[in-house]
């Protein structure tokens, strides 16, 4: 009854607070514009390979070191793009927040919300991109963001949905498309 009566928040469970590493990664997502150079496409390209490789053999102190500034420049190239080079600084920027959302997810539920929020900047940029590949890429990260909220019917909606408004373009691209598309 006390407790009811008190009106105070709850306590959150001791392991709900993101630890220190995941937490410069998520204040990279809200952090202010930045007026330095770009750095080339090429060098972001280098710098994404280098993170993904990283994520693959739990580097996470790595990713934590690389991926906030990564994040940063990739967002800056968008808007310094060329005109006909949007597309691909668009397709690069959805592979960074994927990156981004998968390594928030190996946190769980401490950072299931920046996680969503990352898988939902890179389907933006996939859309923006045009490449049906990286939409079905970043639509699978958003599915499983939606599993991490605790609702997985709508995840299989989205992704069920995703693919067959994909399906056409993914099989235009061979097998990569086809693995997206699995």
């Amino acid at each position: 009854m006390e407790q009811l009566l008190i009106d105070t928040a709850p306590q959150p469970p001791a392991d709900s607070a993101p630890p220190a590493d995941a937490l410069r990664v998520i204040d990279a997502l809200y952090g202010p514009d930045r007026d330095d150079d770009v750095p080339p496409r090429d060098v972001l390209q280098r710098r994404l390979d280098y993170c993904c490789v990283a994520f693959q053999a739990c580097h996470y102190v790595a990713l934590s070191r690389d991926l906030p500034a990564l994040i940063g420049d990739a967002e800056r190239a968008v808007h310094a793009a060329p005109d006909g080079e949007q597309g691909e600084a668009h397709a690069l920027l959805s592979r960074v927040y994927q990156l981004v959302t998968s390594y928030l997810h190996k946190y769980a539920a401490a950072t299931a919300i920046p996680a969503a929020l990352a898988a939902d900047r890179a389907l933006a940029a996939a859309e923006r991109s045009g490449d049906p590949v990286q939409m079905g890429a970043a639509a699978r990260r958003v599915a499983k963001s939606l599993v991490y909220q605790q609702r997985p019917a709508a995840a299989v909606e989205f992704a069920t949905a995703a693919a067959r408004r994909l399906a056409d373009g993914l099989t235009d691209r061979g097998a990569l498309g086809l693995s997206t598309s699995g």
